[in-house]
């Protein structure tokens, strides 16, 4: 009688590669989520807009139109290789606040900021807000007020909710220039002995993108399982 014999490679392989083959599936089987990458610029101190030691006093209203102090976020384009873009979002976080040494009429003073929001030089949308207060003569008043802006932009939005322009310059190869292009201006008490305009520290101007990563390769991982399966049923013929 020929004595029984069982091939090992039978036993262990088969068993082997079908336990690799489930801890494959386990790990390539990750399903794609949407992910964010932010740009963003921050005042790392407070910036003085207008300033009465400089302009002087005695007008009723004072601005800075020459875009100096605009908010400026030099943001680098969109990376192809993390995966596929599907919107990117603008935002503004300032914080504003106006100062007046009250004369001897103990008036109020205004103030306010606006402009347009640009993107690489095109123009989409503008925003601003102001404030103001009053006081009794000699007084030292202030008054603080906020722009909070964000503006999301679909992909798929390009040619019919924006200029895609925008988008090709977020999809380019070259850094560009995201801005809000302010005009902030103070209308102080004629009779102010000082006044002054400052943008805080801690304000901010981003860039946000939102994409879905490039997925592991599971396919590839299939089809090394694949495979491996067709060995194991070669081996068991």
């Amino acid at each position: 009688m020929k004595p029984s014999h069982t091939p090992q490679s039978r036993r262990f392989g088969g068993s082997n590669i079908l336990g690799l083959a489930t801890l494959m599936l386990g790990i390539s089987a990750v399903p794609a989520s949407a992910s964010t990458l932010a740009q963003t610029f921050t005042y790392d101190s407070t910036v003085v807009l207008i300033d009465s030691s400089i302009v002087g006093t005695g007008d009723s209203f004072y601005s800075v139109t020459d875009g100096s102090t605009d908010p400026i976020l030099i943001a680098q384009p969109f990376d192809a290789l993390l995966g596929t873009l599907q919107s990117f979002s603008v935002s503004l976080v300032l914080n504003y606040e106006g100062f007046q040494t009250n004369g001897a009429d103990g008036s109020g003073f205004s103030i306010s900021s606006g402009g347009d929001i640009t993107l690489n030089g095109f123009n989409w949308t503008g925003t601003g807000n102001g404030t103001g207060n009053g006081g009794a003569p000699f007084s030292e008043i202030s008054a603080p007020f906020p722009i909070n802006f964000s503006q999301t932009f679909m992909v798929t939005g390009a040619g019919d909710d924006y200029d895609p322009a925008i988008l090709a310059a977020v999809q380019g190869a070259s850094p560009f220039e995201v801005r809000f292009a302010h005009n902030p201006s103070i209308s102080p008490a004629t009779d102010a002995t000082a006044f002054r305009l400052e943008l805080a520290e801690g304000s901010q101007i981003s860039l946000t993108y939102t994409f879905v990563p490039i997925p592991e390769p599971a396919s590839a991982a299939l089809g090394l399982i694949a495979g491996l399966l067709a060995l194991t049923r070669r081996r068991y013929a």
